[in-house]
């Protein structure tokens, strides 16, 4: 088959899970937990009210959350799916954080991992184009700088169960809402790298396996009849236990709800697929060339080094200093994931590239 197709046969899967999610909706049959909220995307499309104590539910978990990006990367999606219906209570969400980017003394937020940088970065887009409020500084450079890289080179994450959703998420959002073509070209490109490695580690029967960059839950990698990436598998390649499945019980989490609702086209990388594969695959880039790249694109000297977290190059001694100095000005030393340094901040940034 050719990839118009491909393109058509996903579109129709997509259709079919909106279908189930509906008529779940309409009978009655979808949880009625406040927790639940597998399916606000498909609900939100559909033109479908999301009950408001599932809503409240979602909201202060977001805003309790040192991972509110998670959260808010999906109730940006609702937001944007639903013009006006769900704008206040997103709105209330963000206002109460500490923003959408870093800043100081702030010993909540999580801004710089990969799969964080695109939420954020995403949920910052729409709060802007759907919601008015004002883009963080820079979010333009570091966004472009980012999506080229990922184009580029690939997820620094690479193959992981664990976050492929969430920087599936973010780019989703960026690129079916994207506020200019050239971040929606480049949104696409990306998205399509990052889907383009998942059909490449998913069998012929459906299960997604692979080495992998991070895993933080085993399970994620051993149930293969109910998760995220089977979910993602459904609606991009129609396989798996459950092809055509019931949102409200088959899968776990969001992101098949977001690639439900896409308008990408991903006809290009089915038409690709084999399952006879024997190659070597190498993603990465040296640190030397990293700081070439970040140093011609990237104005802001702090978001160089954020973005040089984005990618791995935390611990490394050639970047201790750096490291050091960007907890320093940013004040992160009481930030739970920089905690463990707080008893030698003393030591200084120079001293701390010899330790």
């Amino acid at each position: 088959m050719n990839a118009n197709e491909l393109q058509a046969e996903f579109k129709a899967r997509q259709q079919s899970i909106l279908d189930i999610a509906t008529k779940e909706y309409n009978d009655g049959t979808r949880p009625k937990k406040p927790e639940f909220n597998d399916d606000f995307a498909l609900l939100a499309k559909a033109n479908l009210t999301i009950p408001a104590d599932q809503i409240e539910y979602l909201v202060k978990k977001t805003i309790a959350s040192t991972k509110a990006d998670f959260y808010l990367c999906e109730l940006t999606r609702i937001m944007a799916l639903s013009p006006g219906q769900y704008d206040e209570e997103v709105k209330f969400t963000f206002n109460s954080l500490n923003g959408a980017w870093m800043s100081k003394g702030d010993e909540k937020g999580v801004f710089w991992s990969e799969n964080h940088i695109i939420m954020w970065h995403s949920c910052s887009m729409i709060l802007f184009k759907v919601g008015g409020i004002p883009l963080p500084e820079g979010w333009r450079e570091r966004i472009i700088f980012y999506l080229k890289d990922k184009i580029d080179i690939g997820f620094y994450e690479f193959f992981s169960p664990t976050y492929y959703p969430y920087s599936l998420a973010g780019l989703l959002n960026l690129h079916d809402f994207a506020i200019d073509s050239e971040i929606k070209e480049l949104a696409r490109k990306a998205t399509l790298r990052l889907l383009k490695d998942f059909v490449l580690m998913t069998t012929e029967d459906g299960i997604f396996r692979s080495a992998t960059g991070r895993l933080t839950n085993l399970e994620l990698f051993t149930n293969t009849t109910k998760n995220e990436q089977q979910g993602q598998i459904s609606a991009l390649l129609g396989l798996g236990s459950a092809a055509l499945p019931s949102v409200s019980s088959d899968f776990s989490g969001p992101s098949f709800g977001f690639l439900a609702t896409s308008d990408i086209d991903v006809g290009e990388i089915l038409a690709e697929r084999t399952y006879s594969v024997n190659k070597m695959v190498n993603i990465g880039r040296s640190i030397k060339e990293f700081r070439k790249n970040a140093t011609a694109a990237l104005t802001n000297k702090r978001d160089r080094v954020t973005m040089a977290w984005s990618m791995g190059q935390y611990f490394h001694p050639d970047t201790a200093y750096e490291l050091f100095e960007n907890i320093d000005h940013y004040d992160l030393w009481e930030n739970k994931e920089f905690e463990f340094f707080s008893p030698i901040q003393w030591i200084g940034p120079r001293i701390a590239r010899i330790v």
